[in-house]
C-alpha cells in the first residue's frame, strides 16, 4: 500500500512540475515584454534571459534529444537571420509594439 501512496505521490509531483514550467515560461515573457517597451537595451537583456532558459532547458536533454533540439534551433534562428538580413525588417515592428505597450501599460512618453 505504500508504495502505491509513493507512486501516486510522484505522479502528483511531476504533474504539478509540468504545470507549473509553462506557467513560469507565460510569467518569463510578460517580465521581459515590459523589457522590450522600454528601450533597446531592453531588447538585448531580454534575448540574453531567454538565451539563458534556453540554454540551462537544453543541458537536460538527453543527448540523443538535443541533437534534434540542436536542429530546431539551427532552422529557427536561421531562418530568421535570412529575414531580417540586409533589412531592417523587425524594427518597425518592435518600435511600434514598443509604442502601443506603453500606451496600454500607461507608461507613454508622449
Amino acid at each position: 500500500m505504500d508504495t502505491e501512496r509513493g507512486t501516486l505521490h510522484d505522479m502528483r509531483d511531476l504533474a504539478k512540475s509540468m504545470i507549473r514550467l509553462p506557467w513560469a515560461m507565460s510569467m518569463l515573457m510578460v517580465d521581459r515584454a515590459a523589457g522590450l517597451a522600454t528601450s533597446r537595451e531592453g531588447w538585448s537583456r531580454s534575448a540574453a534571459t531567454l538565451d539563458e532558459v534556453s540554454h540551462a532547458a537544453e543541458g537536460h536533454i538527453d543527448e540523443t534529444v538535443r541533437g534534434f533540439y540542436q536542429l530546431g534551433d539551427r532552422l529557427q534562428t536561421g531562418v530568421v537571420d535570412q529575414m531580417a538580413t540586409g533589412t531592417r525588417l523587425f524594427e518597425p515592428f518592435m518600435e511600434t509594439a514598443a509604442r502601443v505597450f506603453r500606451r496600454t501599460t500607461g507608461t507613454a512618453d508622449e
